[in-house]
């Protein structure tokens, strides 16, 4: 296929108000629909190598961001480098990337956050081959809370088939400073008030949005197949004085030995970092955490396992 050609089938896919930004080695395809309608909350920007084709179908990652679930979108309103730092950045390391907006609570319910993910992830499988994408190989990543959806994501496997989304697709899941334990965030004051903020009365009691929950009463209850993460290489990150973060990823990891059939559940924990300083400085080339994620990805997305 020739670059032409391959503008082309871009154009198809992006439409006419999606704008688009070249870096030094990318391409970003702003504002581009994930799901249908024109919810501005329902899209990604999808960052490329601005290289010639014909070249080998790359990997993709989905990348969802924090903001307590409250607040928070792809373009950050305060830092505007946030998060396409993170899209530009893995897009040179040799992966295409798209970077997403959620809806944000409370103006929907927990668990419309988590099929926003799913939508996009069968967005990019549909799409995928048209941006060099490869549909088989999605890495789902996030910070903060965007990392807790989407661990939720593939901790249930009926978002991804709702969503019409191929559960096998999706090939790793990297959480930076995630929350998984609800239970061990409600037991602070500020702990409580973010989850009152963002979750009803009813699904903090029930804990169906906690994952570390989710995991174990799935195998309590024999039904730890329908866990796609059981299937997935896992990297959790955390770093130093992340309030108790790091203590669930412990907490995740302990869960998910017990189903993950790859045994591949990696903790890695960064004490000269804060909660924000993990993707702040994303893109700067020796920066820790997004080396890690990248040899991470390279191994079980790139080179298979």
């Amino acid at each position: 296929i020739t670059q032409h050609s391959k503008r082309i089938l871009l154009r198809a896919i992006i439409p006419k108000s999606t704008s688009r930004v070249k870096s030094t080695a990318t391409y970003a395809f702003k504002n581009i629909q994930y799901f249908k309608g024109s919810n501005p909350k329902h899209q990604l920007d999808l960052y490329v190598q601005a290289r010639n084709f014909p070249r080998k179908p790359q990997p993709v990652v989905i990348f969802c961001h924090g903001g307590s679930w409250i607040r928070g979108d792809r373009n950050h309103p305060i830092v505007p480098k946030l998060y396409g730092n993170v899209g530009e950045a893995l897009t040179r390391d040799g992966f295409v990337c798209a970077v997403i907006s959620y809806r944000l609570a409370p103006s929907v319910k927990h668990p419309e956050q988590v099929r926003d993910i799913a939508r996009a992830v069968e967005w990019v499988q549909s799409n995928a081959r048209k941006f060099g994408g490869c549909p088989e190989k999605i890495a789902l990543v996030g910070h903060s809370a965007g990392a807790h959806l989407a661990s939720l994501c593939v901790a249930d496997d009926s978002f991804l088939m709702e969503a019409g989304a191929s559960i096998s697709s999706v090939k790793a899941f990297v959480g930076m400073s995630g929350i998984y334990d609800f239970e061990r965030l409600a037991s602070s004051f500020p702990g409580k008030l973010l989850l009152e903020a963002a979750f009803s009365e009813e699904i903090l009691s029930s804990k169906e949005a906690s994952p570390v929950h989710v995991v174990r009463k799935a195998i309590g209850s024999n039904k730890g197949h329908r866990l796609p993460i059981r299937n997935l290489p896992v990297l959790l990150m955390s770093a130093g004085n992340d309030f108790h973060l790091d203590q669930d990823a412990e907490c995740f990891k302990e869960a998910l030995k017990n189903v993950n059939t790859k045994n591949i559940v990696e903790i890695k924990h960064y004490r000269k970092e804060n909660h924000f300083s993990l993707i702040l400085d994303f893109e700067k080339e020796n920066n820790a955490v997004r080396n890690d994620i990248v040899a991470f990805l390279k191994t079980y997305l790139r080179d298979g396992i």
